[in-house]
């Protein structure tokens, strides 16, 4: 009882875990990608 009980939390969690792991990467990439630009852009304002 307790196995298949724990086996289907684990199954309800794992999906989430995964969107939360791709949600924080992209998040990482994209901060990444607006710290790389973002002295660009302000050269091309201030040019």
């Amino acid at each position: 009882m307790k196995k298949t009980g724990k086996n289907r939390f684990k199954a309800l969690l794992d999906p989430i875990s995964e969107r939360l792991v791709v949600l924080a990467a992209l998040l990482m990439f994209s901060m990444f990608a607006i710290l790389a630009i973002h002295p660009f852009v302000i050269l091309g304002i201030s040019l």
